[in-house]
């Protein structure tokens, strides 16, 4: 299972308890939480086209190509 939260989401800290919980029920659960990212800042970034990836489009990215 993958979580993954932005540092500037309004809801990190959930997001942070959640995580914490699923990882004491699924341990190979991964939680991504990068600091100064937006809750949707990954697409954001493509809608408006910048160039580069985010920290948070790697780690969905490595998370995906590691599973299939």
């Amino acid at each position: 299972m993958f979580v993954w939260g932005g540092g500037h989401e309004v809801l990190v800290d959930s997001i942070d308890d959640i995580a914490r919980k699923l990882k004491a029920s699924f341990p190979e659960t991964v939680y991504v939480r990068t600091p100064e990212a937006a809750h949707v800042g990954w697409l954001s970034h493509k809608l408006v086209g910048i160039k580069g990836k985010e920290e948070s489009t790697n780690a969905i990215e490595s998370f995906m190509a590691d599973r299939l």
